[in-house]
């Protein structure tokens, strides 16, 4: 029962949420007695609803109804009706207080426009209209939602004017139509990066990439005044065109407006732009790592991280690792320190355990790394993927025998294959990367053979690792030349 859709959507209510429901249940639904009993019990496991023998639907029945469930093959579906209804009432409940008051919220207010244009009454639409143009004008544009209002707001505005031809005005509706055309700009570009991110991010370097989203950029309006517009423009040019002017342009653009931008759009182009780092990383271009740590600061300064349960794992230890490789430990330890509550809980202590363990290894207490990570089961596959390949080099600077090197190599290899998607750039680069440390460790290979393969292999991970390991290397072939 406690996976079921009601008690998922129940699990996003805060305590008062909680009491405003029940009191919307008994108000409107106060005679269906089936379902205010299983709501009444249900609302004591608050805040997480979770317990397996408790919520379990053979208890639960028991002890709402003092009876068996299987005493009457109706009594199951009792239960589940009673489910349906509640989450059925609860959606209804969430809309009614998004849209509360025709003078309030946006939503209500955009209902109401919608009701006077149905009901023909043009005066009050032209008025209320009007007014959220007027008002919405003044509303500086932070984040898409801003620039979703400002649409919506200005459509209506057009729809006045086309109701009462005596107020008509060119130059009103002239900046009506550029307001729309800003709005549908941004909202576009922003789509359109989101596409060509998740490309890069599916097509490796080997394989064609489909084409460009098709983009009409002698359509754009002048982008003055609209930080939004200027920054998801540049990003797209930068991820389609991989033009490292764009990255630098951005640096500066960032700088210039992150105090006028709302954290969770900071939170989407910086995440746009650690995917285009990331790639430009498994190509060797070691200076990303510093430029991603800058940009990781900056971010932390304007509060993009401080909404509670919205960092992925993935983003955290992106962050940790790029200020280790840029060297700035004392940054990374701070940002675990700081940063963490914002981690969903489910999450939160297995991705602090690993970020810990980067910042370790960075700090060359290999054994530390070894001792934090050898015990622990991750779910995700880029938490695993980072984790053995914490462990194997850890084992390799610890002096570790060649046969567990190998045998590590060889589980590591099988997991990868396991889970090897097609198209996956991120496990081809994990895959060269264990080829070469076989070879590291067999020591077969001549020196410059070793170097070139190195040098040569695409996508890979950990190559300045590996340079550094070959820079004292020599091969058995070498070994015994020597000794002759």
């Amino acid at each position: 029962m406690q996976d079921r859709k009601f008690l998922t959507l129940l699990r996003t209510l805060d305590k008062m949420e909680l009491v405003a429901f029940h009191r919307h249940l008994k108000q409107l639904h106060g005679k269906e007695e089936i379902a205010l009993s299983v709501f009444t019990y249900i609302k004591a496991f608050h805040p997480h609803f979770r317990d397996d023998r408790k919520l379990d639907i053979v208890y639960a029945y028991k002890k709402i109804f003092k009876s068996d469930i299987a005493e009457n093959e109706y009594n199951r579906t009792k239960m589940l009706n009673a489910l349906s209804d509640l989450h059925l009432w609860l959606q209804d409940f969430l809309v009614l207080e998004k849209v509360k008051g025709a003078n309030g919220s946006f939503p209500g207010r955009v209902l109401w426009l919608t009701v006077l244009q149905e009901k023909g009454l043009g005066t009050e639409f032209s008025k209320q209209a009007t007014r959220l143009h007027d008002e919405m004008q003044a509303v500086p544009q932070k984040r898409m939602k801003d620039y979703q209002k400002k649409l919506i707001s200005n459509y209506y505005f057009y729809q006045h004017f086309a109701g009462d031809k005596s107020s008509l005005n060119i130059e009103t509706l002239q900046n009506c139509v550029h307001e729309i055309d800003i709005s549908y700009a941004v909202i576009r570009l922003k789509m359109a990066c989101e596409i060509e991110s998740l490309k890069n991010l599916l097509y490796s370097e080997t394989e064609p990439k489909a084409p460009p989203a098709v983009f009409d950029w002698s359509a754009l309006p002048t982008a003055t005044n609209h930080p939004l517009l200027l920054l998801y423009q540049e990003v797209y040019q930068l991820i389609t065109t991989d033009r490292a002017e764009s990255f630098n342009r951005l640096e500066s653009l960032l700088s210039d407006y992150a105090k006028d931008i709302d954290p969770e759009e900071l939170h989407v182009l910086l995440r746009l732009l650690h995917n285009y780092a990331t790639g430009q990383l498994r190509k060797s271009k070691d200076e990303y790592w510093r430029r991603t740590h800058q940009l990781n600061k900056l971010s932390a300064e304007y509060g993009v991280f401080t909404r509670e349960g919205t960092m992925s794992a993935t983003q955290f230890h992106n962050i940790v690792n790029a200020a280790c490789r840029a060297g700035d430990l004392d940054w990374a330890n701070s940002f675990i320190a700081t940063q963490r509550t914002y981690l969903p809980k489910a999450i939160r202590n297995k991705t602090v355990l690993l970020a810990d363990a980067i910042v370790l290894f960075e700090k060359k207490e290999f054994e530390k790394t070894i001792q934090t990570l050898e015990e622990v089961i991750f779910n995700d596959p880029h938490d695993i993927i980072r984790s053995k390949a914490l462990i194997l080099r850890a084992y390799y600077e610890t002096n570790a025998g060649e046969n567990e090197i190998l045998d590590f190599c060889k589980s590591f290899a099988l997991y990868l294959e396991r889970n090897r998607k097609p198209r996956s750039e991120a496990v081809e680069a994990t895959f060269n990367f264990l080829r070469l440390v076989r070879m590291l460790v067999r020591k077969k290979t001549g020196k410059d053979n070793l170097l070139h393969e190195i040098e040569t292999a695409a996508p890979i991970y950990f190559k300045t690792w590996l340079l550094e390991k070959v820079a004292g290397y020599k091969d058995e072939f070498a070994a015994r030349k020597q000794r002759l």
